[in-house]
């Protein structure tokens, strides 16, 4: 027997181990992100997928209008499919399954309106995001007079947040209250109860907590007031940035206070 057909009668040559073991690496590379989606979508629910992908976010469709009901009432996991969508899909996905958890929230589904105030809490971009009206920011904005059932849930849920100074909460709040000069439900949770809409330019009004003088007002007497109080001392402010215990300005000369 010769040399070469011994070769062949003991397997593979070192060689040809090294090229299946190479392209079984490939293989496996290039298969797992469809295994990845593949046991992601057992746990998605239908119909929230089918409204996102397909209905692209039609309210009015039967797939998105039995995803609104499923996640209002917490069923199905309808809920967690919208959220996977609105934190990691396209960005025309994450507008449908925002516009879709919108809806859910206003139709009193206290999880949905919650991911708007967790979305925020954590990450202080997420609370008003441009061009969208699929955010926080655009409960807070809701008139006073706004009977939205979304609206009273936000208010509860963002209450808690704002009085534990979560500064992406507070800062929210702060950004939306007395917009337009109107009390809205960003003042409804700062306790604002009035705008003041005659200040010259310049002018710096501050309202919270005072414990430690940040309020402007001369002294650091501890009390906590929800409306805007004028700072003493007839500066006018060309910047002003707030902390949880001190508030900073610059004047329109270049001074700080």
């Amino acid at each position: 027997m010769s040399a070469n057909n011994l070769s062949r009668k003991r397997g593979f040559s070192l060689l040809e181990a090294l090229t299946v073991t190479a392209i079984t690496a490939i293989l496996a590379v290039a298969t797992m992100p469809f295994v990845t989606e593949k046991k992601l979508n057992q746990n998605f629910e239908n119909n929230s997928v089918k409204c996102i992908k397909s209905e692209l976010g039609d309210l009015n469709s039967t797939a998105c209008q039995r995803a609104i009901k499923f996640a209002s009432h917490k069923k199905m996991n309808a809920y967690n499919t919208l959220v996977y969508f609105a934190d990691h899909g396209s960005s025309t996905e994450q507008t449908y399954a925002r516009k879709v958890l919108r809806q859910s929230c206003d139709e009193g589904g206290q999880q949905a309106c919650y991911y708007f105030v967790s979305s925020c809490k954590k990450d202080y971009d997420k609370c008003d995001i441009a061009s969208s009206v699929y955010d926080l920011d655009y409960y807070l904005k809701l008139a006073k007079s706004n009977g939205l059932i979304g609206r009273m849930r936000i208010i509860d849920l963002t209450k808690p947040w704002y009085g534990l100074e979560n500064s992406n909460i507070v800062a929210a709040v702060g950004d939306a209250c007395c917009n337009n000069d109107e009390i809205n439900t960003a003042c409804d949770i700062a306790g604002t109860v009035e705008c003041s809409e005659e200040s010259a330019p310049g002018d710096a009004y501050c309202w919270g907590n005072n414990g430690y003088g940040q309020l402007g007002e001369g002294d650091d007497s501890p009390y906590r007031t929800g409306t805007p109080e004028a700072v003493v001392g007839g500066h006018t402010f060309s910047q002003i940035s707030a902390g949880y215990t001190h508030t900073c300005g610059l004047d329109t000369t270049g001074n700080a206070y």
